[in-house]
């Protein structure tokens, strides 16, 4: 069943804990940046970390405690549910028709406790009665809400790691200010990724929460390869 949507935008601070913005520049050896262009980037790579920290937060595998299954949450709202219509059959056995005797019991034990608070009084059984139907209320619309879930698809068709592509998107900006070419090259004896924009996405990747970095120098390859090919078909169609 489909993930809910999460919805609004923030800002999460860089992980500057084991490197400093700054210090990523240097070690990159990139170009200076002006004071303005430096609080652009961040800020880039500040929303990214807070799309990015929202997806593993939804994600079963990397949260498996707080990930928002709709699944999850229509079986909540049942429960509420039945819950509450189960609270609210032996609370109206002082009312008219057929009744358990359990359950006249039960009410007039409620209904005698009701009438010993002073705000309630002799209105007890008007109380008891007006609490009764607002539990119908509550449980129907539980129901109501948990159906409406289960028929929603949700966003099946979403690509894995999303915030990547903004992260790219970034590097890409930083990449042409340097005049490096933001593709990822493999060397043909050896098969494996280099390049110098394969560098500076691990570098930046550093200011990232761990839980966000690629696994492996190649596995960010492959991250970036897929990036930069979305990144292209989106220039197209925007041409187009």
């Amino acid at each position: 069943m489909a993930r809910l949507t999460q919805t609004g935008s923030g800002i999460c601070s860089l992980y500057e804990l084991e490197i400093t913005f700054d210090q990523v520049l240097i070690d990159l050896g990139l170009a200076s940046m002006a004071a303005d262009e430096r609080e652009r980037i961040r800020a880039e790579l500040e929303i990214v970390m807070d799309r990015g920290l929202s997806e593993i937060s939804g994600s079963r595998k990397l949260n498996p405690e707080g990930r928002l299954q709709s699944q999850d949450i229509a079986a909540s709202l049942r429960s509420i549910a039945h819950h509450l219509q189960a609270a609210g059959r032996p609370l109206r056995g002082r009312e008219t028709g057929l009744q358990q005797a359990s359950h006249i019991l039960v009410a007039n034990n409620a209904r005698e406790s009701l009438a010993m608070n002073p705000e309630i009084g002799d209105s007890a059984d008007a109380y008891l009665s007006d609490f009764c139907n607002r539990l119908d209320t509550v449980s129907h619309a539980c129901m109501v809400a948990a159906t409406a879930l289960k028929s929603t698809k949700g966003n099946a068709g979403r690509k894995a790691l999303d915030w990547f592509d903004d992260f790219t998107a970034v590097l890409v900006s930083i990449a042409k200010q340097n005049g490096i070419r933001p593709t990822v090259a493999t060397d043909r004896s050896t098969g494996v990724a280099q390049g110098r924009f394969l560098d500076l996405a691990k570098g930046f990747e550093r200011l990232l929460w761990p839980e966000m970095r690629s696994p492996s120098r190649a596995a960010l390859a492959k991250r970036l390869s897929r990036a930069l090919a979305e990144l292209r078909k989106g220039q197209q169609a925007g041409r187009g």
